[in-house]
C-alpha cells in the first residue's frame, strides 16, 4: 500500500549516527525513524527561536535608533528646505 505522505531517505554519516545516539539516550524506546522525526522537529524549533530572538534583537535596534534621531527634523522640515529651491 502506498504511503500517503512523503518519506526522505538519510545516509547516516558521523553527526547523524551521533545525533541519533544522543535522542537514543532522550527516548530509548523509541523506533530510529521516530528518532529521526524528533530530531527534525526538535531542530526546525530551534530554527524557529533563532529566527524569534534574530527578529526581535533588529527589531531593539531599530527602535533605538528611531529613539535616537528623534526630533532631528521638526514638522515642515522639507516644505521650508524645498522653499528656497527653484521652480
Amino acid at each position: 500500500m502506498p504511503a500517503r505522505l512523503r518519506r526522505h531517505q538519510i545516509t547516516e554519516s558521523t553527526a547523524v549516527g551521533e545525533a541519533l545516539g544522543l535522542a537514543r539516550s532522550h527516548w530509548p524506546d523509541e523506533a530510529e525513524s521516530k528518532l529521526v522525526a524528533r530530531l527534525i522537529v526538535l531542530g526546525a524549533d530551534v530554527l524557529r527561536n533563532q529566527d524569534a530572538a534574530a527578529r526581535s534583537s533588529r527589531e531593539q535596534a531599530w527602535q533605538t535608533l528611531c529613539q535616537r534621531f528623534a526630533g532631528t527634523y521638526q514638522p515642515g522640515y522639507l516644505t521650508e528646505l524645498r522653499a528656497d529651491w527653484p521652480a
